[in-house]
């Protein structure tokens, strides 16, 4: 039987709406550090100093910008803090939660377009010729014109040298097509990639309209920007960013158990607009774990997922 114990971890979701759900993650993760700093002074001086999530805050631009209180001498964790609790605020015009994580996604898609990291990332996704499955969309821009005509050139060399019984061998036409996209991709020069890469930014990052699947080495990297490393949400110890994400999948957060987490559930449920996914993770006496929605402010032990543990 499980027993109503302390939960060891909160699973906060966003919406599965085609997207964005990683910049969300990010921005949920920044609202916990947030509350953590308030009683951690080791936490808020690194979140005070990152000029990075300075800038970040600047370019936010709240949803109803009378109620967010214009401090901006009070620090980046304070600073956090009074967007989080505008939903709170009980006001009749109060901005709802979804708001504010739209607000911060924008943000967050604007710094990225706009950073020296992400187009090293996109030349090194294109020459390693595997976004023809992760990103196929991408063959369509015009700019990947010229890597199709020799991709499809490299194809055809390839095939000429097969034997009569491998050109009817269908894995072996499936290798000789990844291996032609491979060795095309990584030959690619510098010029060669230029035009590509920044399509691909204006296109699939860029657009503060159109929503974007985001892979871990994007989340690891947006991350370490405004934080100066990635660990703070990807070690596992305390903040987890989770999920396996290309193209069509989806990412959440899980936070522990804490003080912080509370203060951050409850300033969401203060709010009009309910629509993060919620789970509560408890341990039970046979060394696993199951997780229990939150429903109307109230725990439920009813078991969803089982997670096994050596």
């Amino acid at each position: 039987m499980f027993s109503k114990s302390q939960p060891t971890r909160i699973q906060l979701s966003p919406q599965q709406q085609g997207g964005d759900c990683g910049y969300q993650v990010i921005t949920l993760g920044l609202f916990y550090l947030a509350l953590r700093a308030a009683s951690s002074s080791s936490l808020q001086e690194r979140l005070d100093n990152s000029k990075a999530l300075a800038c970040l805050l600047t370019s936010v631009i709240p949803p109803v910008p009378h109620i967010l209180l214009q401090d901006k001498s009070s620090g980046n964790a304070k600073n956090l803090l009074h967007h989080v609790q505008a939903v709170a605020s009980g006001t009749w015009d109060s901005p709802g939660f979804d708001e504010i994580l739209s607000s911060f996604t924008v943000a967050l898609k604007q710094r990225a377009s706009q950073s020296t990291w992400l187009p090293e990332q996109v030349k090194q996704k294109i020459k390693s010729g595997l976004w023809f499955d992760d990103y196929c969309c991408w063959e369509n821009y015009p700019s990947f014109k010229a890597i199709k005509e020799k991709v499809i050139c490299q194809m055809d060399e390839l095939y000429a040298r097969l034997s009569k019984k491998d050109a009817c061998d269908f894995e072996k036409i499936q290798e000789v097509m990844f291996n032609s996209r491979v060795t095309v991709c990584n030959q690619l020069s510098d010029e060669e990639l230029l035009e590509p890469v920044n399509e691909v930014i204006r296109r699939h990052y860029q657009d503060v309209f159109k929503k974007a699947w985001l892979d871990c080495a994007f989340l690891k990297a947006l991350t370490a920007d405004l934080l100066g490393c990635a660990d703070l949400f990807f070690s596992g110890s305390d903040v987890m960013i989770t999920g396996c994400a290309t193209d069509s999948n989806h990412w959440s957060i899980e936070l522990p158990g804490n003080e912080a987490s509370e203060k951050l559930i409850s300033l969401y449920q203060q709010g009009y607009q309910k629509t993060l996914s919620i789970h509560r993770i408890y341990p039970n006496n046979s060394n696993c774990f199951f997780k229990a929605p939150l429903e109307n402010n109230q725990e439920k032990i009813k078991p969803i997922t089982l997670s096994f543990t050596s």
